[in-house]
């Protein structure tokens, strides 16, 4: 199969709340980001990584055809949105393409066959400005979303004018799960909202293993779970 005529961006910071240098983790034999970049290599024609990391960024470097961007630290906060980074990068680059795809590291089981079929669907829908990846959840904010006050006391996220009875009276709801993201370069540049939910934002819907985010050694360890069993 052709390569998307595309620039793919990875994001790939050094510090991380739940692993230590969890960008750096690995499944088997490879990390997280040498997963995601051989993923993006194969899918994508343009690869880019960006990151404030030493180690990710060599790592990237052994890729000839990536480019390499050091992130500045005011870029590389625990507060920073995602859009400023990824406006950075496509400031620092050069590329003929308008079709941005965003591919996080922590998705090592997001496959090749969404990048292609989330493209399609994008490409199909000419007014879409951008497309976020989502999977079906069983939660919902007038159901079974609560906030704790500080005696523990529990309130509704939602709090409905009638008692809901059971979740199927409910709308299906979805999570955006970070899978992928793709945006139209003008659209991308334009941003300053730091929103990514827009009145034009479409959605692509991947399944339940596929969507797991990795936050936590728990997720490493199911992740490569997985994987050894779909090797097999």
């Amino acid at each position: 199969m052709n390569k998307i005529k595309a620039l793919a961006i990875i994001c790939a910071r050094k510090n991380s709340k739940g692993i230590k240098n969890k960008n750096l983790s690995k499944i088997g034999e490879k990390s997280l980001i040498q997963i995601c970049i051989e993923q993006a290599l194969r899918c994508v024609e343009d690869v880019v990584v960006s990151s404030d990391s030493t180690e990710v960024l060599d790592i990237a470097r052994t890729y000839d055809s990536v480019m390499i961007i050091d992130r500045p630290s005011d870029l590389a906060k625990d507060t920073t949105p995602k859009l400023p980074v990824l406006q950075h990068a496509l400031e620092q680059v050069s590329t003929q393409y308008d079709i941005i795809f965003d591919l996080q590291p922590t998705s090592p089981l997001r496959t090749d066959e969404s990048i292609f079929n989330s493209f399609n669907l994008f490409d199909e829908n000419k007014n879409a400005e951008n497309l976020i990846s989502v999977s079906k959840t069983s939660s919902h904010p007038s159901y079974n979303l609560v906030t704790l006050n500080g005696a523990g006391r529990v309130k509704l996220l939602d709090e409905p004018l009638e008692p809901v009875t059971g979740r199927n009276f409910l709308p299906e709801t979805f999570l955006i799960n970070g899978v992928i993201y793709i945006w139209r370069k003008n659209v991308l540049m334009n941003k300053s909202d730091n929103k990514i939910v827009g009145n034009h934002t479409i959605s692509y819907e991947t399944g339940v293993i596929e969507s797991i985010d990795i936050d936590t050694y728990e997720d490493l360890q199911l992740a490569e779970a997985i994987i050894n069993t779909q090797s097999r």
